[in-house]
């Protein structure tokens, strides 16, 4: 009686394996053919912003408390950035936005909370 003995490795894990190789190979080749960024200064170098999911948004103006005093209701963590947004919607309003984000910054510092100022074009202007 013959005894039928099956391949220890079928042709669906050989052509896995083939493609995990060429995967690699390619990866391997692309890393090398990327061209490095090349470091700039310090000083001269604008770097974007950090961006985070808001835990609570405040809203300037209308019948909003003063900044200061809706710090103080919020539970304080010190891994938590207090990031200040300024829009403006036309060129020459950026002074406006800044005056406005400035004055929002001092009240948090009174309450012990420094702050992060943005300023940057929106569509309207808004803080």
């Amino acid at each position: 009686m013959a005894v039928m003995s099956r391949p220890l490795i079928g042709w669906q894990t050989l052509l896995a394996d083939l493609s995990l190789i060429l995967f690699m190979v390619t990866a391997a080749a692309q890393a090398d053919s990327v061209p490095k960024k090349r470091a700039t200064s310090a000083a001269g170098a604008a770097k974007p912003s950090q961006q985070g999911e808001a835990l609570a948004v405040y809203r300037a103006g209308g019948h909003a408390p003063k900044l200061a005093d809706w710090l103080k209701a919020q539970g304080q963590d010190p891994r938590q950035m207090l990031t200040i947004v300024a829009t403006y919607a036309d060129a020459g309003e950026e002074m406006a936005a800044l005056a406005a984000a400035a004055d929002l910054a001092t009240q948090a510092a009174g309450v012990g909370r420094p702050a992060r100022l943005i300023i940057e074009p929106g569509e309207r202007a808004d803080t």
